[in-house]
C-alpha cells in the first residue's frame, strides 16, 4: 500500500509503516479519539482509518538525541514543511514567498507570508516586520494614556483559523525628563500570526492590519493604519 502511495506521488524516500500500530502504541501516540475528531468535522471514520497516531514532530541532533517535539490534538493539522525546516536546530531562517512593504515617516513595514500556496488545515504564519530609524520607538502593550500600541489583526473571514500573534519582548523604555517607564519597540521588530484556513478554496486573500504609533524623544506623529492583502493559491488535499 506504502508503495503503491510512493510511486504514484513521486515519493523516493523510504515510508516506514508501522503494522499493528505498535511502535506507536509504545510511544503513547496512539489517537485514541479519532471517532470523536471524525464526528466534530462532520463525518464518520472508517475502520481503515483507525491505528493512526497524533500527528507531531520529534527533533533529533546531530547525535540522534530527542532535543525537541511538536504534536497535535487534530489528526488533519499539520505544520507546513517550510516551517518545520526552519525550525531544525542549525537551520537558516526561511525567505517569505509573498511580501509588501510600505513606507510611511521613515518606518518601514513588510507584511508577508511563508508560502504562495496552502492546503487546508495546513498551518502557516503572516509575518510582520517593521524597521524603525534610530531614535525612534513604537510602544508595546501596556501603552500609556493617549498613545497607541503595536499591533496586528488578520481580518476573519469564513474557514479562516487564526492563533495569537507572537510579539518580541520589548524594551524598557525612558524619556528623558519624564518620571515614568514605558515598554517600547526599537530598531528592527518581528512578530508572526499563525494560521490555517479550511476548507479548500481556490484562492484565500488575507488582509493583515498593522497598526502602531511612531515616536521620538520629542515628538510623536499621529496613530498609523496600514492594511495589506496578500492572496494564497489553494490546493486540495490528497484523499487516497
Amino acid at each position: 500500500m506504502l508503495g503503491d502511495f510512493a510511486e504514484k506521488y513521486g515519493i523516493t524516500f523510504p515510508l516506514l509503516s508501522d503494522e499493528g500500530s505498535d511502535a506507536i502504541r509504545a510511544l503513547g501516540l496512539y489517537n485514541e479519539h479519532l471517532a470523536e475528531q471524525a464526528a466534530f468535522y462532520g463525518r464518520e471514520a472508517r475502520p481503515d482509518q483507525f491505528g493512526v497516531p497524533y500527528p507531531g514532530v520529534f527533533r533529533l541532533d546531530e547525535r540522534g538525541i530527542i532535543v525537541a517535539k511538536e504534536f497535535e490534538q487534530s489528526y488533519r493539522v499539520r505544520p507546513a514543511p517550510a516551517l518545520l525546516v526552519e525550525r531544525t536546530p542549525g537551520a537558516a531562517p526561511a525567505g517569505l514567498a509573498i511580501e509588501k512593504t510600505v513606507e510611511r515617516e521613515g518606518v518601514s513595514t513588510t507584511v508577508g507570508v511563508d508560502t504562495a500556496t496552502y492546503r487546508p488545515y495546513e498551518k502557516h504564519e503572516v509575518r510582520v516586520a517593521l524597521e524603525l530609524p534610530a531614535g525612534t520607538h513604537v510602544y508595546a502593550h501596556p501603552v500609556p494614556e493617549g498613545y497607541a500600541a503595536f499591533e496586528i489583526e488578520v481580518a476573519p473571514f469564513d474557514g479562516l483559523d487564526v492563533g495569537a500573534a507572537r510579539l518580541p519582548e520589548p524594551h524598557s523604555f525612558r524619556i528623558e525628563g519624564v518620571d515614568e517607564e514605558f515598554r517600547a519597540y526599537v530598531g528592527r521588530v518581528e512578530a508572526a500570526i499563525p494560521f490555517n484556513i479550511v476548507p479548500y478554496q481556490e484562492t484565500a486573500t488575507l488582509s493583515v492590519e498593522v497598526r502602531y504609533q511612531a515616536c521620538t524623544d520629542r515628538l510623536c506623529y499621529p496613530p498609523d493604519a496600514m492594511t495589506v492583502d496578500i492572496t494564497l493559491q489553494g490546493i486540495d488535499l490528497v484523499r487516497d
